[in-house]
């Protein structure tokens, strides 16, 4: 049994588990950075759902591994969680905003402060260097651009940094076009891009499965350590079960999308 009396700023909690007059500061209560609430999904407007979610949650700072077969919904979900497509039921909060129920421009707003994504195809504008790619999300949001030039004097010396922690030689390819350079290399460029002015969150989708084992275990360790660097939640989407070891918290997609597997 569970009984609890409020009060401002404060949560009287009475439990088997708890002494009488247990005090719990409302500010201890922490809100989800992420909270998916009976969300349904389906492309067709009469067609069936191809999700169908009742909750899921991310803590501030978590790194989340999402695993599932390929098509079972993996690339819907993180659209949906980034706003880039809502669903027909449910809600989505991100930084308790529910961003499933914004107007299409203001989802691509609160995307462009506090979502960084990386994309299974990179995304990279091919006639840019390096640098000016990474630097993009900065142009398009005030708060970014802010937290970069606190970590760095200039936003050129943020994306330097970040790129030579992701191991990419700068002084050799900083003036390279991203389209001569490796698939591997590619991937870095386009996880700097993501981490660039320090948001929120980080959705990765499949981000390493052009790398071989080796190539896989470092570039994590690169990821890891800028994601905490930043204080960031991370949402970590792949179909390689190997990789789950490496996540403090990992879900099967098809143990909570009660549909069963869909195609994307």
């Amino acid at each position: 049994m569970l009984e609890s009396l409020m009060q401002p700023n404060l949560v009287f909690v009475f439990s088997s588990r708890s002494f009488p007059g247990d005090v719990v500061g409302m500010s201890d209560v922490q809100i989800p950075l992420v909270e998916v609430s009976n969300l349904r999904f389906r492309w067709l407007r009469k067609g069936t759902d191809i999700l169908s979610i009742e909750n899921l949650t991310v803590q501030k700072g978590e790194r989340l591994f999402v695993k599932g077969n390929s098509g079972s919904g993996k690339t819907t979900l993180l659209n949906i969680i980034a706003g880039i497509i809502t669903p027909q039921n449910g809600s989505v909060k991100i930084l308790d905003e529910t961003i499933s129920s914004m107007s299409s421009w203001k989802r691509d707003g609160f995307r462009a402060q506090h979502i960084g994504i990386v994309f299974q195809i990179f995304n990279l504008i091919p006639y840019l260097s390096l640098v000016d790619n990474v630097i993009l999300p900065c142009h398009f949001s005030a708060p970014r651009r802010k937290r970069a030039l606190e970590r760095s004097s200039t936003l050129i010396e943020e994306a330097s940094r970040l790129l030579e922690h992701l191991g990419l030689d700068i002084n050799n390819l900083a003036d390279q076009p991203v389209s001569r350079l490796s698939v591997g290399q590619q991937q870095r460029v386009a996880v700097a891009r993501a981490l660039m002015g320090g948001p929120e969150l980080v959705i990765a989708d499949e981000p390493t499965s052009a790398l071989d084992a080796n190539a896989r275990s470092a570039f994590l360790k690169l990821l890891f350590r800028e994601v905490e660097d930043s204080n960031a939640s991370l949402i970590f989407v792949s179909h390689d079960a190997s990789l789950e070891p490496y996540f403090e918290r990992s879900i099967h997609l098809d143990k909570i999308n009660h549909t069963g597997p869909r195609a994307t």
